[in-house]
């Protein structure tokens, strides 16, 4: 994953693991200016400055501990 972005770039945060998500699951991503998709892979088209910051995913899926992590 890079480590910064350029202002006007597509960004796309995607779940790496588990691959592919268990039936039943479900997620959460949080981030800057109100980001809160509930779909795995979202992009951000023509990010900017005001969107700088942690992007949170958290993860549930039956038989699995509950993940969370962030970029």
């Amino acid at each position: 994953a890079p480590t910064s972005v350029c202002a006007g770039s597509d960004v796309q945060l995607k779940i790496m693991s588990p691959s592919p998500l268990p039936p039943n699951a479900s997620l959460a991503w949080s981030g800057p200016q109100g980001f809160n998709p509930t779909f795995p892979n979202p992009v951000i088209f023509g990010i900017n400055n005001y969107q700088s910051g942690d992007y949170t995913l958290s993860l549930n899926a039956p038989g699995c501990e509950p993940a969370t992590a962030s970029v």
